[in-house]
């Protein structure tokens, strides 16, 4: 996290792969954290991977020079084990059951 030269104000920095739906998610929660800090909070949103792939925006976040990322659960496994669960194959039956 980068705090900026006036007290209370908060820079992050945001990575985002190329999933569309994912981009426009990205979009949104940069708009409505700054609307709703009064532009205290302020997100530097990188989309398209421009920050890396899901493996190295999840190291990089790991370490800090990342603080958000949005990446898929099959690369956070490879750093988290207990994502693996996520992966699994006919894990549910139907859509219902999983919610």
């Amino acid at each position: 996290m980068t705090c900026s030269a006036s007290a209370g104000d908060v820079t992050l920095k945001f990575g985002n792969g190329t999933n569309p739906s994912a981009k426009e998610a990205g979009e949104l929660f940069k708009k409505i954290v700054e609307e709703r800090s009064a532009g205290s909070i302020k997100i530097n949103y990188f989309p398209d991977n421009q920050l890396g792939d899901d493996r190295v925006m999840a190291e990089t976040t790991v370490f800090g020079d990342i603080d958000i990322s949005v990446i898929s659960t099959s690369n956070m496994a490879t750093v988290y084990k207990d994502f693996y669960l996520f992966d699994a194959p006919f894990l549910f039956l139907n859509p219902a059951q999983a919610l």
